[in-house]
């Protein structure tokens, strides 16, 4: 909240309260920020997930010239997940460690994304189609 309120001038007088809440007059405009950051965050992680699907999916094919050993097998070992499944299993745990922090740390952003849970289901389902 407080990098939402200095991203966008403040929400009237004083910004962001100690507890994380906009001040009177704040709400509607820092919940559009709120909602923005989301959007961008998502294009983000779309971004950083499509690139190492095709990065998993040339060193599935391309082969090292002189042993003929696919790359994939140079940095992937038999038993371990996948690139892409470690790239998803990490992003899984870190957007659940801030959205915790998030809520814990104001109680605006955890009413905004409670009230605003269909949105949200919307961008994440986006996010993995």
């Amino acid at each position: 909240m407080k990098a939402i309120s200095t991203s966008s001038g403040g929400f009237g007088p004083g910004g962001v309260q100690r507890s994380g809440t906009p001040q009177v007059g704040g709400g509607k405009r820092a919940a559009e920020a709120l909602w923005e950051r989301t959007g961008r965050c998502m294009d983000e992680l779309h971004k950083v997930v499509t690139a190492v699907w095709h990065l998993q999916t040339v060193l599935s094919k391309k082969r090292v010239p002189f042993t003929q050993v696919l790359f994939l097998h140079e940095v992937w070992q038999e038993g371990d997940p996948l690139l892409i499944d470690q790239i998803w299993e990490a992003l899984v745990k870190a957007f659940a460690s801030q959205m915790k922090s998030a809520f814990t740390a104001s109680s605006f952003v955890k009413v905004a994304f409670t009230h605003g849970y269909p949105k949200l289901f919307s961008m994440i389902e986006n996010l993995l189609e």
